[in-house]
């Protein structure tokens, strides 16, 4: 079976940047100091896996089940903590292959190395401490 991914994109951004959204072109990454997108299959992922709904239950958010979830500073700073330690705990070097939707009757099955979504997490939850330093709000766009 080919991996395949549904073309899910996560963002997250400072919620002064919001304005800036639709002037910056979208790719993986850090795009300025206070927008960071991820490219398919990283969030696709990372909800299948149920990272977001083990965040969820922790943090009382509803990162999985709103459009947007807004986390103020000394939350950001917890979460950020969390995944540092998820992202050691649950991915490492081996292949993730995963389930993530259907398309036309027929099963989508995401693949990525455990390692590039290891970073990606970290990468995360940098940003998310950057931002808490700044005083700034992080809205989470998954």
């Amino acid at each position: 079976m080919n991996s395949e991914n549904l073309g899910v994109w996560a963002c997250f951004f400072s919620d002064d940047a919001f304005e800036r959204l639709d002037l910056v072109k979208r790719r993986a990454g850090r795009i300025d100091k206070q927008i960071l997108f991820w490219a398919p299959p990283i969030p696709e992922i990372t909800l299948a896996d149920g990272l977001w709904s083990e965040l969820n239950d922790e943090f009382d958010t509803l990162f999985d089940r709103a459009e947007e979830e807004d986390l103020e500073p000394e939350l950001a700073v917890r979460i950020s903590h969390r995944l540092k330690e998820l992202a050691l705990e649950r991915y490492d070097d081996i292949t993730i292959q995963i389930l993530v939707g259907e398309r036309n009757g027929k099963p989508v099955i995401a693949r990525e190395k455990g390692l590039k979504i290891r970073e990606a997490l970290q990468e995360l939850a940098t940003f998310l401490d950057e931002m808490a330093a700044m005083g700034k709000t992080t809205v989470v766009s998954l």
